[in-house]
Formats: C-alpha cells, sequence, structure tokens
C-alpha cells in the first residue's frame, strides 16, 4: 500500500502521556472542486536512554491513502491505532462504494470500534466516490467512539491551538487552490505557536476524484510561502502600530 509505515526506534513507543499536550496539527477542507488534507509532519516520541525518559523527533508523513488513491486517512492520536484504523478501512472496497452517507459512517464506526485501548487514534476520513466526503472519527470517552459526517471543515489533533481562530474567519467552500494556501496559512502558524511539538507541511488534495500527494518541493513552497504570509502580517500590525505612535 502506497502509505508510509512509522519508523521503528529501540525501546520507544510512538504515544505521549494523557497529561502531554497533543503534538500534531490536521485539518480537512471541502471545496467547490474536491477536498484538501494538511498535516504537519512532526513525530514526537518517549525513549528510554539509561533509565530516563527522553522525547525522540523525527519527521515523516501523518496522511495514509489507498492503493486507488480513492480514501485518505490523517493520522493522529495514538498513530500505531491511527495506521490500524486506516489499514482496516483500506481493506473493506464497500466503503468506497457506499453512497449512502449514514451507512458508510455506520461502517467506519463498527471498524473503529473494535480498536481499544489507552490513548485513542483520532483521524480524518476522506473518500473521493461517489464524491468528496470527509469524516471525523475520534473517541468522546472511554466506552464509545464517534464518527461525524463534516460538511465543510474539521480539525484533527491541536485543535484548541490559537492559530485556528485568525485563518478559519476567512474560510468559505471555495477552489481547492485557495483552500490549500489556507490549510497551508494553518498548519504553519500552528508549528509557530506550538513549534515544540509541531513543524512541517504535508498535503494531500483531491481533484478529479483522486488523492494527489503534494511532493516534497510542493510542499516547500506552500510552507514557504505561508511563513512569508505570517511575516507580512507581522510587518504590517509592527509597522501599523509604529505609525499611530508618531
Amino acid at each position: 500500500m502506497p502509505y508510509p509505515t512509522p519508523i521503528p526506534l529501540p525501546h520507544t513507543q510512538a504515544i505521549l502521556d494523557a497529561e502531554d499536550i497533543p503534538m500534531t496539527m490536521q485539518i480537512g477542507l471541502l471545496g467547490t472542486d474536491g477536498l484538501v488534507l494538511a498535516s504537519d509532519t512532526k513525530w514526537t516520541l518517549r525513549q528510554q536512554l539509561d533509565g530516563a525518559t527522553v522525547l525522540a523527533a523525527l519527521g515523516g508523513s501523518k496522511i495514509a491513502i489507498n492503493d486507488a488513491k480513492t480514501i485518505a486517512i490523517t493520522l493522529a492520536g495514538d498513530m500505531a491505532k491511527a495506521y490500524r484504523l486506516a489499514r482496516a478501512i483500506f481493506a473493506v472496497p464497500e466503503l468506497e462504494k457506499e453512497s449512502d452517507i449514514d451507512a458508510r459512517l455506520r461502517r467506519i464506526w463498527r471498524i473503529g470500534n473494535e480498536i481499544t485501548g489507552d490513548p485513542k487514534p483520532q483521524c480524518l476520513i476522506a473518500f473521493s466516490i461517489p464524491e468528496p466526503t470527509l469524516f471525523l472519527f475520534q473517541w468522546i470517552d472511554a466506552q464509545s467512539p464517534e464518527c461525524i459526517p463534516i460538511p465543510t471543515y474539521a480539525f484533527a489533533g491541536d485543535s484548541i491551538n490559537a492559530a485556528i481562530y485568525f485563518p478559519m474567519r476567512y474560510y468559505e467552500i471555495d477552489e481547492i487552490k485557495r483552500l490549500k494556501q489556507l490549510a497551508a496559512h494553518l498548519i504553519v502558524a500552528a508549528g509557530e505557536i506550538n513549534s515544540g511539538y509541531i513543524s512541517g507541511l504535508e498535503m494531500v488534495c483531491c481533484e478529479n476524484g483522486i488523492f494527489e500527494r503534494y511532493t516534497g518541493p510542493q510542499n516547500r513552497n506552500l510552507e514557504n510561502g505561508a511563513k512569508q504570509q505570517i511575516e507580512k502580517i507581522k510587518r504590517l500590525i509592527l509597522d501599523g502600530t509604529e505609525r499611530n505612535s508618531l
């Protein structure tokens, strides 16, 4: 399957303890001509070295795509379990052929409900067939998951990050070429605020009925463009303050 696997490290677990802050920022946006998924790429793992617990950081994909490029899933929460959920969904071909949203939702819920233990996975699940559709899968308590159809946009991971509130004021269902700029800005700005756990950018877009993963150079161009916009906003605010003080 054309999706990456977690990079194993010795004496390492791929999750943080419950008291640690979220370490992923992801967003899914529905547009007039498709769908955008974006995520950061920083993995933060606990590692035991000489009896002490340290955090190891590395880069890697957090978005899985099936062989047919008709399903894409972002991975957050317990990453190992999120990958299990993605593989289980990819293994059910009836899911992508299901035209009834409620029936598809129930199937996802049943698959996810079998993945137990703490902590839990959280995923944005996107389909291209019969039309671009987005679901949020997460656990609301220790007993039962929820699967929600998303008509516009949704977040996974650090969903209380302050970077969300400024750019999302300008969201409206629009063309993919505009929404990917918004998504890139949000992921990069979230990394500026929570740089210890969030960095990098990964983009997957559904256009013409298939999901395509952006290349490294394409992601870097979007990331650099978002950083330049953030710098422009900062200069605009500071320059305006200086002018008003004269």
